[in-house]
């Protein structure tokens, strides 16, 4: 058996954060399947069941790894409106700006995900790192252009907006939960003070 999974940051309870979700729940037919505000970290993936425990611990070390002696939660700034297209499905998106060395860090997240990929076309596809929050989905412009004017009044560039963990999920049906916060930043200087005592 097979499970897809999805890597992302989630935010921190904010203004900003409840107006963006206040958005996707008028404009986005997709919100109920997720209404988690992810930033996704690469593109979904798939492995199989039995190794997930494996993946969770490795990712968990490679993130610690990489946050030990932050003392700040990550604050992501989205710098405006992006669209993707997916087939004939228009997505209207937050555009984030990330530093340079959590990138660098996303890429390492990545090797990992895909050295569970056995398929190797898979895993040779699987490389997009392209990092956006999508607000809605349209099949039809002219509600395309209807919410994309709707943001543009809505949103006041740049947001920011405080992450609460770097969390992997799972598609289970149509919906995506939570299966692991590998890393919680409220709990994460705790933490990382215990691991220097030890």
């Amino acid at each position: 058996m097979n499970s897809k999974l999805l890597l992302g940051f989630t935010f921190c309870p904010s203004n900003q954060t409840q107006r963006i979700n206040g958005f996707r729940l008028r404009f986005d037919n997709k919100y109920f399947s997720q209404p988690n505000l992810i930033l996704s970290l690469m593109s979904p993936f798939t492995i199989d069941s039995n190794e997930e425990e494996k993946l969770i611990s490795d990712l968990t070390d490679e993130i610690e790894s990489f946050f030990f002696g932050h003392e700040n939660n990550i604050t992501v700034r989205f710098q405006g409106l992006d669209v993707f297209m997916y087939g004939k499905k228009k997505i209207l998106n937050l555009m984030p700006s990330l530093p340079f060395d959590i990138e660098h860090c996303t890429e390492a997240l990545s090797e990992i995900t895909k050295s569970y990929i056995y398929d190797r076309d898979v895993r040779n596809k699987n490389q997009s790192n392209k990092f956006f929050l999508p607000l809605a989905r349209f099949k039809e412009s002219f509600f395309f252009e209807q919410a994309l004017e709707q943001a543009k009044k809505e949103f006041d560039f740049p947001i920011e907006a405080p992450v609460a963990s770097v969390s992997l999920f799972k598609k289970r049906g149509e919906h995506w939960y939570e299966r692991a916060s590998l890393l919680d930043f409220d709990n994460a200087t705790e933490s990382f003070l215990q691991l220097g005592a030890s």
